[in-house]
Protein backbone atom coordinates (compact mmCIF):
# COMPACT_ATOMS: atom_id res chain seq x y z
CA UNK A 1 0.00 0.00 0.00
CA UNK A 2 3.05 2.37 -0.21
CA UNK A 3 2.96 3.57 3.39
CA UNK A 4 5.70 5.35 5.21
CA UNK A 5 6.58 6.71 8.22
CA UNK A 6 6.90 4.76 12.16
CA UNK A 7 4.41 2.14 13.46
CA UNK A 8 2.76 3.68 16.31
CA UNK A 9 3.00 2.34 19.68
CA UNK A 10 -0.50 2.49 20.18
CA UNK A 11 -0.98 -0.39 17.83
CA UNK A 12 0.48 -2.19 21.14
CA UNK A 13 -3.44 -1.39 22.61
CA UNK A 14 -4.84 -3.89 19.52
CA UNK A 15 -4.62 -6.70 22.39
CA UNK A 16 -6.69 -9.60 20.77
CA UNK A 17 -4.45 -9.33 17.55
CA UNK A 18 -3.88 -12.61 16.27
CA UNK A 19 -2.30 -11.29 12.85
CA UNK A 20 -0.29 -8.09 11.58
CA UNK A 21 1.20 -8.18 8.29
CA UNK A 22 2.67 -4.89 7.57
CA UNK A 23 4.89 -5.76 4.66
CA UNK A 24 6.18 -4.24 1.52
CA UNK A 25 5.56 -1.16 2.52
CA UNK A 26 7.98 1.75 3.39
CA UNK A 27 7.60 1.81 7.72
CA UNK A 28 10.80 2.91 9.07
CA UNK A 29 12.61 3.61 12.10
CA UNK A 30 12.94 1.29 15.29
CA UNK A 31 10.02 -1.34 16.59
CA UNK A 32 8.00 0.29 19.44
CA UNK A 33 8.20 -1.50 22.69
CA UNK A 34 4.09 -1.38 22.49
CA UNK A 35 4.12 -4.10 20.28
CA UNK A 36 5.10 -6.70 23.25
CA UNK A 37 1.56 -6.45 24.55
CA UNK A 38 0.31 -8.13 21.63
CA UNK A 39 0.58 -11.06 23.29
CA UNK A 40 -2.01 -13.11 20.63
CA UNK A 41 -0.32 -12.97 17.96
CA UNK A 42 0.54 -16.17 16.25
CA UNK A 43 1.57 -14.26 12.66
CA UNK A 44 4.05 -11.07 12.20
CA UNK A 45 4.93 -10.10 8.95
CA UNK A 46 7.23 -7.22 8.71
CA UNK A 47 9.32 -7.72 5.54
CA UNK A 48 9.96 -5.77 3.03
CA UNK A 49 10.27 -2.13 4.53
CA UNK A 50 13.21 -0.32 6.43
CA UNK A 51 12.73 -0.85 9.51
CA UNK A 52 16.24 -0.52 11.54
CA UNK A 53 17.98 -0.67 14.74
CA UNK A 54 18.38 -4.41 16.88
CA UNK A 55 15.99 -6.82 17.22
CA UNK A 56 13.99 -6.09 20.60
CA UNK A 57 14.56 -8.87 23.24
CA UNK A 58 10.16 -8.64 23.45
CA UNK A 59 10.16 -10.16 20.56
CA UNK A 60 10.62 -13.40 22.86
CA UNK A 61 7.62 -12.80 24.68
CA UNK A 62 5.07 -13.51 21.98
CA UNK A 63 5.05 -16.85 23.02
CA UNK A 64 2.34 -17.66 20.39
CA UNK A 65 3.69 -16.54 17.31
CA UNK A 66 3.42 -19.44 14.66
CA UNK A 67 5.34 -17.30 11.79
CA UNK A 68 7.59 -14.45 12.65
CA UNK A 69 8.83 -12.90 9.20
CA UNK A 70 11.16 -9.70 9.44
CA UNK A 71 13.39 -10.42 6.67
CA UNK A 72 14.43 -7.22 3.79
CA UNK A 73 14.96 -5.09 6.47
CA UNK A 74 18.09 -3.15 7.99
CA UNK A 75 18.34 -4.27 11.18
CA UNK A 76 21.99 -4.28 12.94
CA UNK A 77 23.19 -6.33 15.55
CA UNK A 78 22.54 -10.25 17.08
CA UNK A 79 19.40 -12.53 16.90
CA UNK A 80 18.18 -12.06 20.75
CA UNK A 81 18.49 -15.15 22.80
CA UNK A 82 14.79 -14.52 24.35
CA UNK A 83 13.83 -15.94 20.74
CA UNK A 84 14.15 -19.23 22.15
CA UNK A 85 10.98 -18.51 24.35
CA UNK A 86 8.77 -19.65 21.76
CA UNK A 87 6.85 -22.79 22.02
CA UNK A 88 4.86 -23.00 18.90
CA UNK A 89 7.05 -20.73 16.40
CA UNK A 90 7.04 -22.97 12.94
CA UNK A 91 8.42 -19.84 10.68
CA UNK A 92 11.14 -18.21 11.05
CA UNK A 93 12.46 -15.58 8.16
CA UNK A 94 15.01 -13.24 8.80
CA UNK A 95 16.47 -12.92 5.14
CA UNK A 96 18.31 -9.80 4.01
CA UNK A 97 17.78 -8.40 7.47
CA UNK A 98 21.31 -6.40 8.07
CA UNK A 99 21.80 -8.96 11.09
CA UNK A 100 25.32 -9.59 12.28
CA UNK A 101 26.93 -12.13 15.16
CA UNK A 102 26.71 -15.74 16.09
CA UNK A 103 23.70 -17.51 15.31
CA UNK A 104 22.56 -18.59 18.61
CA UNK A 105 22.39 -22.09 19.48
CA UNK A 106 19.17 -21.24 21.39
CA UNK A 107 17.27 -21.00 18.30
CA UNK A 108 17.83 -24.51 18.09
CA UNK A 109 15.86 -25.50 21.44
CA UNK A 110 12.44 -24.23 19.28
CA UNK A 111 11.20 -28.04 18.04
CA UNK A 112 8.23 -26.87 16.48
CA UNK A 113 10.23 -25.26 13.75
CA UNK A 114 9.57 -26.43 9.83
CA UNK A 115 11.03 -23.54 7.99
CA UNK A 116 14.26 -21.43 8.98
CA UNK A 117 15.44 -18.80 6.25
CA UNK A 118 18.36 -16.80 7.63
CA UNK A 119 20.05 -15.60 4.35
CA UNK A 120 21.81 -12.69 3.14
CA UNK A 121 23.06 -11.65 6.32
CA UNK A 122 26.43 -11.28 8.01
CA UNK A 123 26.37 -14.17 10.30
CA UNK A 124 29.35 -15.24 11.16
CA UNK A 125 31.18 -18.76 13.16
CA UNK A 126 29.81 -22.23 12.85
CA UNK A 127 26.09 -24.02 12.81
CA UNK A 128 25.73 -25.21 16.14
CA UNK A 129 25.15 -29.17 16.23
CA UNK A 130 22.08 -28.06 18.56
CA UNK A 131 20.48 -27.87 14.80
CA UNK A 132 19.97 -31.68 15.44
CA UNK A 133 17.22 -30.94 17.30
CA UNK A 134 15.03 -29.36 15.14
CA UNK A 135 13.21 -32.79 13.81
CA UNK A 136 10.27 -31.01 12.22
CA UNK A 137 12.42 -28.81 9.43
CA UNK A 138 11.54 -29.08 6.66
CA UNK A 139 13.58 -26.17 4.93
CA UNK A 140 16.97 -24.05 5.63
CA UNK A 141 18.41 -21.46 4.18
CA UNK A 142 21.26 -20.00 5.55
CA UNK A 143 22.85 -18.72 2.07
CA UNK A 144 24.97 -15.91 1.72
CA UNK A 145 26.40 -15.22 4.98
CA UNK A 146 29.63 -15.84 6.66
CA UNK A 147 29.73 -19.10 8.03
CA UNK A 148 32.38 -21.53 8.68
CA UNK A 149 34.13 -24.98 9.90
CA UNK A 150 32.06 -27.89 9.19
CA UNK A 151 28.25 -28.37 8.91
CA UNK A 152 27.51 -30.69 11.49
CA UNK A 153 26.51 -34.15 11.24
CA UNK A 154 23.53 -33.92 13.30
CA UNK A 155 21.97 -31.15 10.23
CA UNK A 156 22.18 -34.06 7.72
CA UNK A 157 20.19 -36.81 9.97
CA UNK A 158 17.10 -34.28 9.99
CA UNK A 159 15.03 -36.98 7.48
CA UNK A 160 12.04 -34.36 7.37
CA UNK A 161 13.96 -31.77 5.24
CA UNK A 162 13.32 -31.10 1.79
CA UNK A 163 15.28 -28.00 1.20
CA UNK A 164 18.86 -26.92 2.51
CA UNK A 165 20.81 -23.91 1.36
CA UNK A 166 24.20 -23.09 2.63
CA UNK A 167 25.75 -21.91 -0.40
CA UNK A 168 27.84 -18.44 -0.63
CA UNK A 169 29.56 -19.38 3.14
CA UNK A 170 33.16 -20.42 4.30
CA UNK A 171 32.09 -23.91 5.03
CA UNK A 172 34.72 -26.63 4.95
CA UNK A 173 34.92 -30.23 5.60
CA UNK A 174 32.86 -33.03 3.91
CA UNK A 175 29.90 -33.67 2.87
CA UNK A 176 28.37 -36.77 4.17
CA UNK A 177 27.93 -39.54 1.26
CA UNK A 178 24.84 -40.97 3.16
CA UNK A 179 22.82 -38.16 3.00
CA UNK A 180 20.84 -40.08 0.14
CA UNK A 181 19.59 -42.38 2.63
CA UNK A 182 19.49 -40.31 5.65
CA UNK A 183 17.35 -37.89 3.96
CA UNK A 184 14.48 -39.52 1.98
CA UNK A 185 12.54 -36.21 1.01
CA UNK A 186 15.34 -33.86 0.30
CA UNK A 187 14.80 -32.38 -2.92
CA UNK A 188 16.54 -29.04 -3.13
CA UNK A 189 20.21 -29.15 -2.14
CA UNK A 190 22.52 -26.06 -2.78
CA UNK A 191 26.08 -26.05 -1.52
CA UNK A 192 27.87 -23.52 -4.15
CA UNK A 193 30.44 -21.12 -3.36
CA UNK A 194 32.26 -22.81 0.12
CA UNK A 195 35.14 -24.62 0.47
CA UNK A 196 33.92 -28.35 0.62
CA UNK A 197 36.40 -31.00 0.08
CA UNK A 198 36.36 -35.02 -0.39
CA UNK A 199 34.62 -37.08 -3.24
CA UNK A 200 31.45 -36.42 -4.96
CA UNK A 201 28.87 -37.81 -2.44
CA UNK A 202 26.46 -40.64 -3.57
CA UNK A 203 23.29 -39.21 -5.00
CA UNK A 204 22.14 -42.71 -6.50
CA UNK A 205 19.62 -42.95 -3.79
CA UNK A 206 18.27 -39.64 -3.56
CA UNK A 207 17.89 -39.10 -6.94
CA UNK A 208 15.93 -42.28 -7.13
CA UNK A 209 13.28 -40.50 -4.61
CA UNK A 210 13.20 -37.71 -7.38
CA UNK A 211 9.48 -37.38 -8.83
CA UNK A 212 10.07 -37.41 -12.77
Amino acid sequence: MALEGTVPPNLGNLSFLASLNLSNNSFSGHLPNELVHLRRLKFMNLSFNKFSGQLPSWLGALTELQELILGNNSFIGEIPQEMSNHLHLEILAMFDAGLTGLIPSSIFNITSLQGLYLSGNSFTGVIPKEIGNLHKLEGINLASNKLRGRVPATMFNISTLQGISLAGNHFSGNVPSSIGQTLPNLERLYLGGNNFTGTILDLSQMLRNLPL
